[in-house]
């Protein structure tokens, strides 16, 4: 773990708990889709995180306090380019580094790009990728289900 990290988390560490990083099962989906409805206006459903975590090209990250999932990353590796589908964090545990975390965690692990879709009335997620290095690409129109549109971003890696 990194030094600004460590510190960061050190307010919640008062207690003795521990963060950890971990992969992702099927038992971890009901607190998956709790932090996803805190998070997104359109929240997969139980059957589209499960075949996520099926698939066999799928990067599934979680971060653990106390046991706790409170943060989630997922990706599909594309012949060591990295999609990411989606990134989010407990609302109790924001703005301590734990997405930055996961991000960088399965950053080290991709040996070409990494690339992903904003939606762009998402000042908090826009300024995330932008601050970790991605960089803009073009608008996909009505991309999400709600109809709105999306930023590309990508970030060369390897």
């Amino acid at each position: 773990m990194d030094q600004v990290f460590e510190r960061k988390v050190q307010r919640r560490e008062s207690d003795g708990q521990i963060l950890s990083l971990d992969s992702l099962t099927d038992a971890h989906l009901a607190p998956i889709i709790k932090i996803a409805q805190e998070s997104f206006d359109v929240v997969w459903s139980e059957k589209e995180f499960t075949e996520l975590l099926k698939n066999p090209d799928s990067v599934a990250k979680g971060a653990f306090y106390g046991g706790e999932l409170v943060g989630y990353f997922f990706g599909i590796d594309i012949q060591g380019d990295l999609d990411i589908i989606t990134l989010a964090t407990s609302k109790r545990f924001r703005q301590l580094g734990i997405a930055t975390l996961l991000l960088n965690t399965v950053l080290k692990n991709v040996r070409g790009e990494a690339f992903l879709e904003v939606d762009l009335r998402n000042d908090a997620a826009l300024a995330f990728y932008r601050k970790a290095g991605f960089i803009e690409g073009r608008i996909r129109k009505a991309y999400y289900q709600n109809k709105y549109d999306a930023l590309c971003m990508s970030l060369v890696v390897g």
